[in-house]
């Protein structure tokens, strides 16, 4: 009986020992890693400094190394705030969280985390309901019409659910930067149409109806502090909405960010490792799905 449950045992007290302000230090690194600004003068320090934390751990358990993380984050938000996009605030929002833990003394670095992470989140989603809300061109279905016609992001989905071809995809593509480019080679037309469908319409009203109950609901829940009742099902629900949402709209940026602040604010090592498994699950949607699909349907 004994040898039967030692293994159980064992791997349950390793679990145990997993030092968890440490794993959400190092993920916060891989995110900055893989996911720094594009500027190559903020990209290069960023970079660089996030390789330094991952192999010298005492760098990144320094105040000064995220206050330096933070500043260059800032700096390219400060310069390029017009084409930023929002989770790049996050992101800086976050790092200066992690300076304010490493601030503090080791018994109040992981609290401090946790509420950083659950008032990001909640504060993140309800700010985001709300801006859709008050938005006319959100509201009606244009906004998600438009994304899935022109936003090669979301080309995938929209060629195999919303009944239009990848190649005419393509074409809206090319009228999209025609529109906005197109009087840098002398040509400047006012108005294009792009190739939709009856099927896309009714596709980009359900996405934006589905995205606007299930972010208000993360948002409202998340609000509500770390032991109460329905933290089980917000903690359910926001890796609910990782699975799916970046399934379609691969910014895997945002969602790895998500998930890591999931894991701060949560204090049950199952539900960490739950949301540290679609961490990983997100990395596999940037696999081309379409390609694979289409070769095994030519083999067949």
């Amino acid at each position: 009986m004994t040898e039967a449950t030692s293994p159980r045992e064992s791997l349950g007290s390793r679990l145990a020992r997993i030092d968890w302000l440490d794993v959400i230090t190092v993920m916060t690194l891989v995110l900055l890693l893989f996911h720094s600004p594009k500027y190559w003068y903020v990209r290069s320090p960023v970079v660089i400094l996030a390789i330094c934390g991952v192999v010298f751990p005492s760098n990144r358990r320094h105040p000064t190394y995220w206050l330096i993380m933070t500043a260059l984050l800032a700096s390219a938000l400060f310069y390029n705030w017009f084409q930023s996009d929002n989770h790049k605030y996050l992101e800086c929002y976050w790092a200066l969280a992690m300076f304010g833990a490493y601030s503090l003394g080791e018994s109040d670095r992981e609290r401090v985390l946790a509420l950083n992470g659950r008032w990001m989140i909640a504060l993140c989603m309800s700010f985001s309901v709300v801006a859709k809300l008050i938005s006319a061109n959100y509201v009606d279905g244009s906004f998600f019409e438009f994304t899935l016609l022109t936003d090669h992001r979301f080309a995938d989905f929209a060629s195999w659910f919303g009944s239009v071809p990848a190649f005419e995809l393509a074409r809206n593509r090319e009228l999209e930067q025609l529109l906005t480019t197109g009087y840098l080679q002398g040509t400047a037309p006012t108005t294009v149409t792009l190739h939709s469908s009856a099927r896309m319409e009714w596709l980009a009203w359900l996405m934006t109806w589905w995205t606007i109950l299930i972010e208000g609901t993360i948002g409202v829940l998340f609000f509500f502090p770390a032991r109460s009742r329905v933290a089980p099902w917000r903690d359910a629900i926001l890796m609910f909405f990782a699975i799916t949402t970046y399934l379609v709209a691969t910014v895997k940026g945002f969602g790895w960010l998500l998930m890591i602040m999931g894991i701060a604010q949560s204090e049950k090592t199952s539900v960490r490792l739950a949301y540290f498994v679609t961490f990983l699950l997100i990395q596999t949607y940037t696999m081309p799905y379409e390609q694979v699909v289409n070769r095994l349907l030519q083999g067949m």
